[in-house]
């Protein structure tokens, strides 16, 4: 049985990895709040992790770019290695970032999946911030 973890579990849990693009020291905004390492994506992009070490959870932030997706609308997935869904949103306002703690399961492949929402094509990004992997 998993539990979702809260603030102190996950700043007292052990760090597996960073998987994101911490190292360059991109910063990245999400409604007026500005976060180091993560990653842009537009609809229609799946990145795909093969984790070497097992976690039990994948934790970061999530929402549309303040700039580039004032009108979004998009989905986004994160999948495990056999495609199972663990965790799905739809972000339709750039003023909303989503805090993701999710229960992974273990698993070795982690796709981080990002779709037109209703709308279409209307110039949506996204950015994923500082993904981390904790066990």
């Amino acid at each position: 049985m998993s539990t979702r973890p809260n603030r102190r579990m996950i700043e007292a849990a052990t760090v597996i990895e960073q998987i994101d693009d911490a190292s360059r020291r991109t910063v990245r905004a999400l409604s007026g709040r500005s976060f180091v390492g993560g990653m842009t994506a537009r609809p229609r992009s799946e990145v795909t992790y093969n984790l070497e070490t097992p976690a039990a959870f994948l934790v970061g932030y999530v929402g549309l770019d303040p700039v580039r997706g004032r009108s979004g609308h998009c989905q986004i997935r994160v999948t495990g290695a056999d495609g199972g869904e663990l965790y799905a949103e739809t972000l339709d306002t750039p003023r909303q970032i989503h805090r993701m703690a999710i229960p992974i399961g273990n698993t070795r492949e982690l796709s981080l999946i990002t779709d037109f929402g209703q709308r279409g094509e209307i110039g949506d990004v996204v950015n994923w911030c500082e993904l981390i992997l904790v066990r």
